[in-house]
């Protein structure tokens, strides 16, 4: 009570009587690192002489910023190891997606509010390439049991897929088709502006 007075009226340097019976003098300061007021006060015996209360003040802040300093590497120690498991977990859930297990999810999601967003969009991306693949399942059984002749083909123009109707119509089979040219099914009784139009 008596540093928080001492404060209050500006005051830095106050002598009082400890419990103990012995009168010191304090140095008393106010430190603003956290929500809830933290005042530290140190504190000489009077009958000691300056330079032992400097030689005092300089061992005992020696020691606080030893403290501090070994606060500082534990906390850095604790953060390092949330975000390195986090990393190897979610690393692990990339490597399952990307290895088409769309379905799986973050096991042990993480406490860090941030580490949780990033979680979160982790999962709605493999939700919408879930729906995607879903889609894409379907449209290749239509494709494949479509009575329409299909083809796909590289930007280069060459086949990289044909549809089983495609077999039926030209009679070629896909292994014959295969990285060639559409043009293998030219013989001269298409006209031109045909061609012409289907590559616009």
């Amino acid at each position: 009570r008596a540093f928080v007075q001492a404060l209050a009226q500006g005051e830095r340097l106050v002598e009082l009587t400890g419990l103990d019976g012995q009168t010191r003098m304090y140095g008393v300061a106010r430190l603003h690192i956290a929500k809830t007021a933290i005042i530290v006060a140190m504190g000489a015996p009077l009958d000691r002489n300056l330079g032992q209360i400097d030689r005092d003040f300089a061992l005992r802040l020696i020691v606080l910023l030893g403290l501090a300093l070994l606060s500082a590497l534990a906390a850095r120690y604790y953060i390092y190891a949330i975000l390195e498991a986090w990393v190897q977990h979610t690393s692990a859930l990339l490597q399952r997606l990307g290895s088409g297990q769309l379905a799986q999810r973050q096991d042990s999601p993480s406490s860090v509010r941030e580490l949780q967003h990033i979680e979160d969009g982790i999962h709605h991306m493999a939700a919408m390439l879930q729906h995607r693949e879903s889609d894409l399942r379907r449209l290749s059984t239509a494709v494949e049991q479509s009575p329409v002749a299909m083809l796909i083909t590289d930007p280069q123009g060459n086949i990289q897929y044909n549809n089983p109707a495609f077999e039926r119509t030209t009679g070629y089979t896909r292994a014959e088709v295969q990285g060639r040219n559409p043009r293998l099914l030219n013989h001269g009784r298409t006209p031109k502006a045909t061609y012409q139009a289907m590559w616009q």
